[in-house]
C-alpha cells in the first residue's frame, strides 16, 4: 500500500505543481552568465533595463556585476536566490523596469514577490524598500503606482516581502513593471532586490475546486486494490 500511496502523493503534487500560476516576470532571480559586466557598476542583468540612474547588478562569487564587499555595501551577502540580486539607492531613483510578455488582465488580483537585504555601508545602511508601478513606456514618470512592500527591518538577512493589488482598468495599456527605491526615513536607502515573482492569484472558487479534485484522485489511487495472481 506504501508505494501506491508515494504515487499518489507525487501524482498530486505534480497537478499543484502544474495548477500554480506561472511567475509572469523574465529573470526575477537577476541572473546573468559569468563574466557579464564584470566589476562595473550601473547594469542590469539580461530581461531588466534601466528608467533613469541605473541600479547596480551583484553576484555571490563576483563572476559577473559587482563583489558583494564592493565599497562595503554587502560584505559576505550571498543571493536569496541562484547567484545574482540588484540594489537601487532612493535619493538619485534608481529605477528599473521589464515589459511583460503580456500586459495584466483588468480587474484581476495580482500578487508580487521578493526578498529585500538593507545595504551595510554606514551611509546607506537605512531602511527602504521599492514601490511596483505599472506604465506604457520604460519610464517611471506618469506611472501608475500598483503596490507597495515594507521597508526592511535589519542588514543581516534577506527579508520577504509580498503584495497583493488589483490590476486596474486599463492595465493592457501598461505592459511595463517597473522598480522605484524609496527611504521610509530621510536617508537614502540602498536596498538590495532578489526573487522576484509576479502571479495571478486564484480565485478561491477555483482552488477549492482543484484540491477537492486532487484529494479524490490521491484516495482513489491510495484504495485501488492489489493485483491479484491469475489463477491456471
Amino acid at each position: 500500500m506504501l508505494p501506491k500511496f508515494n504515487s499518489a502523493v507525487l501524482f498530486v503534487s505534480l497537478i499543484i505543481s502544474s495548477h500554480a500560476s506561472a511567475n509572469l516576470v523574465t529573470n526575477g532571480s537577476f541572473e546573468a552568465p559569468p563574466g557579464f559586466a564584470l566589476g562595473a557598476q550601473g547594469v542590469m542583468p539580461p530581461g531588466w533595463v534601466a528608467t533613469n540612474l541605473t541600479p547596480d547588478l551583484y553576484s555571490t562569487d563576483g563572476s559577473f556585476g559587482l563583489a558583494p564587499g564592493y565599497a562595503g555595501n554587502f560584505p559576505g551577502v550571498a543571493a536569496q536566490n541562484g547567484l545574482g540580486w540588484v540594489a537601487g539607492a532612493s535619493g538619485i531613483s534608481e529605477t528599473f523596469a521589464q515589459e511583460l510578455g503580456a500586459p495584466l488582465t483588468p480587474g484581476v488580483e495580482y500578487s508580487i514577490s521578493a526578498y529585500l537585504m538593507q545595504a551595510e555601508r554606514f551611509d546607506l545602511n537605512h531602511t527602504g524598500a521599492y514601490e511596483i508601478l505599472l506604465n506604457s513606456s520604460n519610464s517611471f514618470s506618469g506611472a501608475v503606482l500598483a503596490a507597495t512592500w515594507d521597508p526592511t527591518t535589519g542588514s543581516d538577512s534577506w527579508e520577504y516581502r509580498n503584495a497583493i493589488f488589483t490590476a486596474p482598468a486599463n492595465a493592457s495599456l501598461l505592459p511595463w513593471l517597473i522598480f522605484r527605491p524609496y527611504a521610509s526615513g530621510s536617508s537614502t536607502a540602498y536596498p538590495g532586490l532578489d526573487n522576484v515573482v509576479l502571479a495571478a492569484v486564484p480565485e478561491p472558487s477555483s482552488c477549492l475546486f482543484f484540491f477537492f479534485s486532487a484529494a479524490i484522485v490521491a484516495l482513489a489511487a491510495c484504495r485501488r486494490p492489489p493485483n491479484r495472481p491469475t489463477k491456471r
